[in-house]
């Protein structure tokens, strides 16, 4: 999901049946979870159903974050006290697009098979036929997803490294769901003068630098074994989170990489009015009774779950058993659990983000025992699995990396890995 330019209406879940009556006010950018299920046969291994119902406990279907940008401000002066530690300078130089390496899969073949994308507002669906035709599409995706001018000030490297994302996402989704991926198709002017062309242009420019490029499996034979579920979000807590511990599914290109420009001094840079850290209230009687209605509602009738929770006076009523991240900065399994036959099952950080709604499973929490408040604190917004698009702007505008270097670092590629970043073959 986008850190830009804000969502009107965004769905919950990419729909498993193409919608019959497409949403009347349907949201600037496409999703950005990532479909529940891999192609066929992935190296890895994938899920045995798509998709149809909300994810029981852990989740299997796409994620149901809340839109991935908040309303954004016209940019005003950086913070007066920004970090003073960036991260090191990576030791890998970029790599130009053509000296890339590529698969024997012609890119016409690659496309007319596996990318197609479908207008929210009108259910136009858009099959490109020519390069050019599939430039303007991931145009489109690209200006909703990172379009906003004040995260181009310096560099066009993170909008190259969302076209090259959202190419192989794309990708992944219609061989996974073999339907259109859904988009909303801005307005774009190529032609103009204005502030609002000039970036279109831009951006149309940046994506034809890296068109066809993509993420996927070099060993793998014919698609779709080897397509890519590169999935991102708006921002993580400090690093992104490990696929298996919020999508069940251990992929090796979805794991846990720092993600130092992820602070809410580095993203007022670029969206001064971006929200990083949530707070969200409640009591404790009323969260527990949120969580009992939830297992209530998973087993479809009342009294067949109960809720239990284990207890650590020093921690409080709400805290991690177990963390995901770099640092733990993710909530992977809370300490509240229930009993299905002999096995114990925590209820995942992402399970109650899910339920309450919040921005990020990066939780916290504090408690009032005299008043029963329950104060949630998260950090980031949105799923955590993939690349961080405000990180990805940190990358590129603070230290100069490529689009490569941010493909790489975010999807966990190095020469020896067999998933890697490839070049286009017309």
């Amino acid at each position: 999901d986008p850190p830009t330019d804000p969502p009107t209406d965004p769905p919950t879940d990419p729909p498993t049946q193409p919608p019959t009556d497409p949403p009347t006010d349907p949201p600037t950018n496409p999703p950005t979870d990532p479909p529940t299920n891999p192609p066929t046969n992935p190296p890895t291994d994938p899920p045995t159903d798509p998709p149809t119902d909300p994810p029981t406990d852990p989740p299997t279907n796409p994620p149901t974050d809340p839109p991935t940008d908040p309303p954004t401000d016209p940019p005003t002066d950086p913070p007066t006290d920004p970090p003073t530690d960036p991260p090191t300078q990576p030791t890998q130089p970029g790599i130009p697009p053509e000296e890339l390496p590529t698969i024997s899969i012609k890119e016409m073949d690659l496309i007319r098979k596996y990318f197609s994308v479908k207008n929210y507002r009108t259910g136009e669906v858009i099959s490109p036929t020519t390069p050019e035709e599939l430039q303007l599409c991931l145009t489109y995706i690209v200006k909703g997803e990172l379009g906003q001018a004040n995260t181009m000030a310096k560099s066009t490297e993170a909008q190259k490294a969302q076209a090259v994302a959202s190419y192989s996402y794309a990708m992944a989704y219609c061989a996974t769901y073999n339907q259109p991926y859904p988009i909303n198709v801005p307005r774009l002017d190529l032609t103009g003068n204005s502030l609002e062309a000039r970036n279109d242009q831009k951006i149309y420019h940046a994506v034809g630098e890296v068109l066809g490029c993509k993420v996927v499996y070099t060993n793998q034979p014919l698609c779709p074994d080897l397509l890519c579920i590169t999935s991102y979000y708006s921002s993580s807590a400090g690093a992104s989170a490990s696929n298996h511990k919020v999508y069940v599914i251990n992929l090796p290109y979805l794991q846990s990489v720092e993600s130092p420009y992820d602070t809410q001094d580095y993203i007022r840079r670029y969206s001064p009015s971006y929200v990083y850290d949530g707070t969200y209230k409640t009591t404790l009687t009323a969260f527990r009774q949120q969580l009992q209605d939830w297992l209530d509602d998973k087993a479809g009738m009342a009294g067949v779950y109960e809720l239990r929770w284990d207890e650590n006076a020093e921690k409080g009523p709400l805290y991690a058993v177990e963390t995901d991240g770099v640092a733990g900065e993710y909530m992977y399994k809370s300490n509240y659990y229930y009993q299905d036959g002999s096995k114990k099952v925590y209820i995942t950080g992402k399970k109650i983000k899910d339920i309450l709604g919040l921005r990020s499973h990066a939780i916290t929490a504090d408690y009032n025992a005299e008043t029963d408040e329950l104060v949630l604190h998260t950090k980031g917004w949105g799923h955590g699995v993939g690349m961080s698009q405000f990180g990805a702007i940190g990358y590129a505008n603070e230290e100069g990396w490529t689009y490569d270097q941010i493909i790489r670092h975010y999807y966990s590629i190095t020469d020896t890995t067999p998933y890697q970043l490839v070049g286009p073959n017309w």
